[in-house]
């Protein structure tokens, strides 16, 4: 296509000024200290999807707008006789595309004119290209005999915004072309961006009110096959039916816990109640010798004589053993097995002096007599034993053989004073130390 419909009032208009900069020589290339390197394409490169428009001349630029977004910004080029040549052969592949879709030679001809000013435009402001061929020898002047556009193309803009139902694709090609960054007339007049933007702006309502509101979706079929799920399968995420089936498992946990709880504890009473009948039975009476009387050793009282005058803990010491319990508002919280910080230096106190002692020690947790459920702990027994447990690490480690060492819980089977006040109860949240001296101690 070689007729031009704007020949009759072309002018011949010298690259515009303040845009372009001294080069090298027509045809060479400028060598760049940092930026990118615009490509050298083939032809094959400017292909992209078709029909990705309802607009047909959007779709036959397509390619043409890939190059312009290539270009702005490259810092060099190694052949731009070579680029050249493969833009004119895309502009003209644009032409046939247009003109096979059955665009209007008139709107082919405008749309050709602002991708010839656009790509010119582009180019003439690199580095490489403003002092190249292409400012004497580009687009414009291969297609259209002018050498700069940016004047004429917003007389067409104009005058094809007179009918813009007849000119719709035109104008919407022409948006395109501002938007990638073609400024004309508008670069170098006073306040030139605002008023281009107003431009832009009109140009966008303007297609807007003909072409009504577009396609918000990522897909022009993205209504697919009808959902056939029930109405609260859809509603109700997969995560929530898991999390109500987890609660539902682990409240039947709970209960079954609970139960085996109330059902254990009548057994763990009889058995404490076998041991205690067991320790305070009377032995088989046999004749033996009268043995003079053994003292009590009192190596634990005067370890732990100051802390045994402060009211801390009581010291009961035998010929055979010895049984540490300490007093106090309460070695535990209630429903704890946690030793309560101010009782720590006290612990290892007693730690040290038990390796003055031979023989086994036990560690005896109690509890007060208010029931416990918890996922933790199934009963009273389970939290005494957790509480003898407790101290006893911290006794080990001060202990030159921590292997003496043995738990044992009593729940509130042996409490000191009745569990009748707050205040009581405290107090029988104790551990007991009970050492048993070796025989030839």
């Amino acid at each position: 296509m070689t007729d031009d419909a704007f020949m009759g009032d072309r002018t011949i208009i010298r690259p515009r000024p303040g845009r372009s900069a001294p080069g090298p020589a027509a045809g060479g290339s400028a060598p760049a200290s940092g930026g990118s390197v615009a490509p050298d394409l083939e032809p094959t490169a400017f292909n992209t999807a078709q029909d990705a428009s309802p607009n047909a001349l959007l779709n036959a630029a397509a390619a043409l707008f890939g190059l312009v977004s290539q270009l702005r910004g490259s810092a060099s080029h190694p052949d731009i006789d070579g680029l050249r040549e493969k833009v004119a052969s895309e502009v003209r592949r644009f032409e046939q595309a247009a003109n096979h879709a059955g665009v209007k030679s008139e709107d082919i001809l405008a749309a050709r004119y602002a991708l010839c000013t656009l790509i010119d435009e582009t180019v003439l402001s690199t580095p490489w290209g403003s002092g190249s061929v292409w400012s004497q020898e580009g687009m414009l002047s291969t297609f259209h005999n002018e050498t700069w556009g940016g004047e004429k193309f917003f007389a067409i803009l104009e005058q094809k915004s007179q009918a813009p139902a007849k000119h719709l694709d035109l104008l919407e090609l022409y948006y395109v072309c501002m938007t990638l960054g073609l400024e004309g007339k508008y670069h170098v007049l006073e306040r030139g961006q605002s008023r281009l933007e107003e431009v832009r702006e009109n140009l966008y309502q303007l297609i807007r009110a003909h072409r009504g509101e577009f396609e918000r979706g990522l897909s022009p079929h993205w209504l697919g096959v009808r959902d056939q799920r029930n109405a609260l399968s859809r509603h109700v995420p997969l995560w929530v039916v898991g999390a109500i089936v987890a609660a539902l498992l682990l409240l039947t946990y709970v209960i079954f816990r609970v139960m085996l709880g109330n059902q254990a504890e009548p057994v763990h009473r009889g058995l404490a109640a076998i041991d205690r009948k067991a320790a305070f039975a009377s032995p088989v009476q046999m004749p033996v010798e009268e043995a003079a009387p053994v003292e009590p050793k009192h190596i634990l009282s005067r370890f732990l004589q100051a802390e045994i005058d402060n009211g801390l803990v009581t010291v009961d010491e035998g010929p055979n053993g010895a049984l540490v319990t300490l007093i106090g508002k309460g070695l535990f919280r209630s429903a704890s097995d946690k030793v309560r910080k101010k009782y720590l230096p006290l612990l290892n106190r007693i730690g040290e002096a038990l390796n003055d002692v031979s023989g086994q020690v036990q560690v005896i947790g109690h509890t007060d007599n208010v029931p416990i459920r918890s996922l933790r702990f199934q009963s009273n027994w389970d939290l005494s034993r957790a509480r003898a447990a407790s101290v006893l690490k911290l006794l080990a480690k001060h202990m030159d053989d921590p292997s003496r060492l043995t738990p044992e819980g009593r729940a509130d089977t042996d409490p000191l004073v009745p569990n009748d006040s707050p205040r009581n109860r405290a107090r029988n949240r104790r551990v007991d130390i009970a050492v048993t001296y070796n025989a030839n101690y």
